[in-house]
């Protein structure tokens, strides 16, 4: 039983108590733990004071979590830790879970925490040890390492991989058998996500690996890192268990993200141009009450940014990121199989391959459910659409999110009426909110979409009416400051010729 209660108070940052969501009454929240093939039911009770949404996040994926109105920052989140008892011994290890944090002080400074606080986490020499790493960041990225370890990365997202040994994201790593010294574990924010970094930020946070338990054991010298080497999941992970793959796409969505100033002055999160705006009919009613209709885009209203597909299409999504940032895209519901990456370059579509890229991998390709793509590049994932709803497409940047860079993936809603059962509390819930849960986006029947919701358009690149009297009155002013000037030099010549004849007329008196 898990209750969201009323609001907490912590001090995440160790700098400042603030109002945090709680779960059962703690923060940081415990993680749930269960087993492969377990059916897990959460009853959640919300004593918060406004509506929340939980549903927005439930891939057994290690996080729990809702991102309506950011709530996922303010606490409303838990790990998941889902026990693969088929996972040979080796590969579990003894546990252990690390979370590095990233919790926002309105008005204040920001630091990292370490879930739990593991300042020390004390291990015995030799042994492996399988750490579950998560960042529950909304917004930085942080590299990992561990002094004085190799480390292996055998899981993604829940996906199996072929070990794979590296220094700053590791999955598992092995024990030294030096026994004399302890050693630091770091969690090293990366600032490339800030357009200014505060002066009073902390960028980095350090736990222990505790083998000498000794008061008077040393630590081993601290790593100190120069320059971050990249590292390429999509190139460098392999799956242990191949599925399903194809080189037909039968649907393709090629979606740009952009920052832009819109006509209400704010800087906006687009999907090529338009900015996500909820419907006032949820997309899944919608699915569930237009019948044949369902299937057309137009009924789930344009800002609301659908794809819609059929059920068994093959889909892949092209993200262009025409952002100066990087973005984390992440796709509810799914986890999709990572094609292609360009490093240079939005996608060509006369560049070759299935759906316009050179393919680098089709038989046996990463599989995840969030892709990083950095600024100025692509990336291609690819899925089967096999599960019939409606499942959010969206920047894990929660600032990102909340601005609109999100869109809304239909997924067979052919089949949706025939597969789903909404729980009729939900109708419920929406009466006693004022939500139509009934007909299109606009909560009309057909395609009458009057009245829907709709976001600000794109700030138009010329003078408008207001702007033209604007630039006259202001071309006025400045024709007018001129005369003025002109006119007042004009007086002061005139003033000092009149005061040059005066002297003269006096110094001829005098002689």
């Amino acid at each position: 039983m898990l209750l969201w209660t009323t609001y907490v108070m912590a001090n995440p940052d160790g700098l400042f108590e603030r109002q945090v969501i709680g779960i059962n009454g703690q923060f940081p929240p415990p993680a749930i733990n269960v087993t492969f093939n377990d059916t897990l039911v959460i009853n959640v009770v919300n004593q918060l004071s406004e509506p929340m949404r939980t549903a927005s996040e439930w891939d057994l994926l290690y996080c729990i979590h809702g991102h309506h109105r950011g709530h996922y920052v303010d606490g409303l989140r838990a790990p998941l830790i889902v026990h693969n008892p088929l996972v040979p011994q080796a590969a579990q290890g003894s546990g252990g879970g690390i979370s590095v944090d990233f919790q926002p002080e309105w008005g204040g400074a920001r630091a990292p925490v370490w879930v739990d606080q593991p300042t020390e986490q004390h291990r015995v020499p030799g042994k492996t040890y399988r750490l579950r790493i998560i960042n529950m960041s909304a917004l930085a990225m942080f590299h990992f390492y561990i002094d004085g370890h190799e480390v292996e990365i055998i899981e993604v997202d829940g996906v199996d991989v072929e070990w794979k040994t590296v220094k700053t994201f590791p999955d598992l790593g092995r024990s030294t058998n030096e026994t004399l010294m302890n050693y630091y574990v770091h969690g090293e924010m990366d600032p490339v996500m800030f357009d200014r970094v505060p002066e009073d930020l902390v960028l980095s946070v350090r736990g222990k690996i505790v083998y000498n338990a000794s008061e008077t054991a040393p630590m081993a010298p601290v790593e100190t890192v120069v320059a971050w080497p990249s590292f390429d999941d999509g190139a460098e992970l392999v799956p242990t268990v191949p599925v399903e793959t194809t080189t037909r796409v039968d649907r393709q969505f090629v979606v740009k993200a952009t920052f832009q100033l819109m006509e209400d002055y704010v800087n906006r999160a687009l999907f090529n141009e338009v900015p996500y705006v909820a419907p006032k009919v949820p997309s899944l009613f919608t699915a569930l009450s237009m019948g044949s209709l369902a299937n057309m885009s137009e009924v789930y209203g344009k800002h609301s940014n659908p794809m819609v597909v059929p059920f068994g299409a093959w889909v892949e999504i092209v993200i262009d990121n025409d952002d100066l940032g990087t973005h984390p895209f992440h796709l509810h519901g799914h986890v999709f199989q990572v094609v292609e990456r360009t490093t240079d370059g939005l996608f060509d579509p006369s560049s070759g391959g299935g759906g316009g890229y050179p393919y680098f991998e089709t038989t046996n390709p990463l599989r995840r459910d969030t892709v990083v793509v950095p600024a100025g590049t692509s990336a291609a994932i690819r899925f089967r659409a096999l599960n019939p709803g409606v499942w959010f497409f969206h920047c894990h940047i929660e600032w990102h999110l909340e601005a609109g860079l999100a869109m809304t993936l239909i997924e067979a809603p052919e089949e949706m009426p025939r597969v789903l059962r909404v729980d009729p509390a939900h109708y419920e819930h929406c009466r006693v909110l004022g939500i139509p849960f009934q007909g299109n986006a606009a909560g009309s029947a057909g395609l009458d979409m009057r009245g829907m919701n709709v976001g600000p358009g794109l700030l138009e690149r010329k003078f408008r009416a207001k702007g033209i009297v604007a630039l006259m009155f202001s071309v006025l002013a400045a024709v007018m400051g001129l005369a003025t000037v002109v006119w007042y030099a004009h007086e002061d010549e005139a003033e000092m010729t009149e005061q040059a004849r005066q002297a003269r007329l006096q110094k001829a008196r005098q002689e």
